[in-house]
């Protein structure tokens, strides 16, 4: 997955520059296709941007442009309509790029079908749906302050889990405000799976939420108020990268989905860790 999340990072640069390792060779002999499309739709993002290339045949033939070409995107099932507006942005080595762009936030489970036209021709189009949310489900915790911990159970799901982040919001008493601390939890299983178990271990991300609080392991006056599980899921386009996914035209479009959960740490177990309640 790590070249997905290069994708991801050249796609969703909040800078508007897009590199061009990702990108068809624009000269291809005895071509149909006439643009290429590169994007995701990203859960993580009220913005939404996807790449579009011309394309030619050969080095010297000249390639149509993308003068009336347009990108629209339609909620599969439901009718729910978004025009993308033209944008421009640069490469790495600062060559002009053409983006489209559109500000709504995909919605998990939903399929969205992408197209680019010209006069109502298709030239490339696409489809995705962003991983629904998978069920979760928490055993009690158990252990003392060496051991700690809670298995949680992920179910229902087509995907690696990316980004697993256990984030703890602590009252310092000292200080008053809130303060959320992530520990991260990695990607604990490579490629897609339909369930997942792993145990949130209390007794070690203790120490790293004390010392980012900057007090001792077992120094008294902290409350904990939240406890939140977070972690992004792929769609199933992910899985091959290397290959064009588009019905028609080249190029690669997919989704990412970010998920979060929160429960309740029982009132013992809090106690177990020497925090105060306040959940």
């Amino acid at each position: 997955m790590k070249r997905s999340f290069l994708i991801i990072a050249l796609l969703t640069t909040t800078l508007l520059q897009v590199g061009c390792e990702n990108t068809v060779e624009p000269i291809s002999a005895e071509r149909e296709d006439t643009v290429a499309l590169y994007g995701i739709l990203d859960m993580r993002s009220n913005q939404q941007i996807v790449r579009v290339e011309a394309l030619r045949s050969t080095i010297l033939s000249e390639d149509d442009g993308l003068d009336g070409v347009r990108v629209r995107s339609i909620v599969v099932g439901s009718g729910t309509f978004q025009e993308w507006r033209d944008s421009t942005g640069t490469d790495e080595v600062g060559n002009p790029v053409s983006l489209y762009v559109s500000d709504f936030r995909p919605e998990a489970g939903a399929t969205y079908r992408l197209a680019v036209t010209r006069e109502d021709q298709i030239l490339a189009e696409a489809i995705t749906t962003v991983p629904a949310a998978p069920g979760l489900l928490i055993d009690s915790a158990v252990g003392d302050e060496s051991s700690l911990a809670q298995t949680v159970y992920l179910r229902d799901m087509n995907g690696a889990p990316q980004g697993i982040t256990v984030s703890y919001t602590m009252i310092d008493m000292d200080l008053g405000n809130p303060v959320t601390i992530p520990v991260s939890y990695g990607q604990i299983v490579e490629t897609p799976v339909t369930q997942l178990n792993f145990d949130v271990t209390y007794w070690s991300d203790r120490f790293v939420v004390m010392n980012a609080l900057g007090r001792d392991i077992d120094e008294p006056g902290v409350q904990l108020q939240r406890i939140e599980l977070s972690f992004d899921l792929p769609s199933p386009e992910w899985a091959d990268v290397e290959s064009s996914n588009l019905l028609d035209g080249l190029g690669f479009f997919a989704s990412i989905g970010r998920y979060s959960y929160s429960w309740l740490l029982d009132d013992q177990s809090v106690a177990t860790m020497g925090w105060i309640d306040a959940q």
